[in-house]
């Protein structure tokens, strides 16, 4: 019984010791791995142009673009020349872009453990962000407003072919009042009023209204035409004077500075300490302690536990004859165990 006490806790002592190492290891790989140092993260929030920000999908479209503009080389040049004590590999990992929630705001961030080059850098960002958005959305309506210009040109230019092609003024008005005689006409003739004046009178009348008749067709083709017309003209107008305003304003959004400052929303630079390195020293000297220990007590604990198993062995054979002795706890040979002798196996 006593034995068998003695080999529970040496299997005990064994299973333990590796985590025993391992711990001690941990606590020696913590204290000595180099402190963190300090590091600040500065963030801005933004907003997009007015211009854009009527617009889902054009929010959008600036939301998706500024994730790749805040890399682009332009923008990484141009950040490099405002702060020179920034080199491209911080930059490049420390600064971030994401989207605050469904909003249309995007907080720019950026982490270094100088808090005025952090600062500074996401200001730098902001503005060049916000001046090209600005920028690009005053050239895009410029564009647009010339070509809806062009449309209403054209517009102009087709009515006033049209008139002078029919020779006419007013196709509208000239058709009603063709209409117009034509009922009065048949209203005399058929009123028998003509009759007054004799039949060759109201021969005369029939064959005008038959004239004006033989024109309405005509007459009807131009008015239809001249509606639409009209119609493409005022579409036109319209789109020119909604694309005269947008330009003013987003003419406005890109030439006035103290615009762009409105859109930086929010500013704030918060000191933190990362310690994710030194943890992940310290976890990986603790896997490896555990590895190596067990590498080394496993084979230990093997031979404990054959050495205190019972069993036959064989320790000889003579003419054909098999003996086998039993073994004992202790897991040597007593000189008094039995001896069993078999026939031949």
């Amino acid at each position: 019984m006593k034995r068998k006490m003695l080999f529970a806790l040496g299997i005990l002592l064994l299973v333990l010791l590796p985590l025993a190492i391992s711990a001690a290891t941990v606590v020696y790989t913590y204290r000595n791995s180099p402190i963190p140092a300090e590091n600040h993260l500065a963030m801005v929030v933004i907003t997009p142009p007015s211009t854009i920000s009527e617009s889902a999908s054009a929010v959008n479209l600036f939301i998706a673009d500024v994730g790749e503009q805040i890399e682009a080389d332009p923008i990484v040049r141009f950040v490099l020349e405002q702060v020179p004590a920034l080199d491209e590999f911080a930059y490049s990992r420390n600064i971030a872009a994401e989207r605050r929630g469904t909003t249309s705001l995007v907080e720019l961030s950026f982490v270094h453990p100088d808090a005025g080059v952090a600062e500074t850098t996401v200001e730098v960002v902001a503005r060049r962000l916000l001046d090209d958005a600005a920028r690009g959305e005053f050239e895009r309506t410029q564009f647009l407003l010339g070509r809806v210009t062009e449309r209403l040109e054209n517009a102009e230019a087709a009515i006033a072919d049209f008139l002078r092609s029919k020779s006419v003024f007013d196709p509208d008005f000239e058709y009603r009042n063709a209409v117009d005689q034509v009922a009065q006409l048949n209203q005399q003739i058929t009123t028998g009023e003509a009759l007054l004046y004799g039949e060759s009178y109201l021969a005369q009348l029939e064959a005008e209204r038959d004239q004006i008749e033989a024109e309405l067709p005509r007459l009807g083709e131009a008015m239809l035409t001249h509606q639409q017309l009209s119609t493409d003209l005022q579409l036109a107008q319209t789109a020119w004077q909604q694309a005269t305003i947008n330009y003013d304003r987003a003419e406005f959004d890109y030439r006035t500075v103290n615009n762009v400052e409105n859109l930086i929303t929010s500013r704030e630079v918060n000191a933190f300490v990362d310690d994710t390195p030194r943890l992940q020293r310290t976890a990986l000297a603790g896997v490896v302690a555990l590895v190596l220990s067990l590498l080394i007590i496993t084979p230990i604990s093997n031979r404990l536990r054959q050495g205190n198993r019972k069993g036959r062995h064989k320790v000889g054979a003579d003419d054909g004859l098999t003996i086998v002795v039993d073994t004992l706890e202790s897991g040597e040979r007593d000189t008094a165990a039995r001896v069993s002798v078999f026939d031949r196996l």
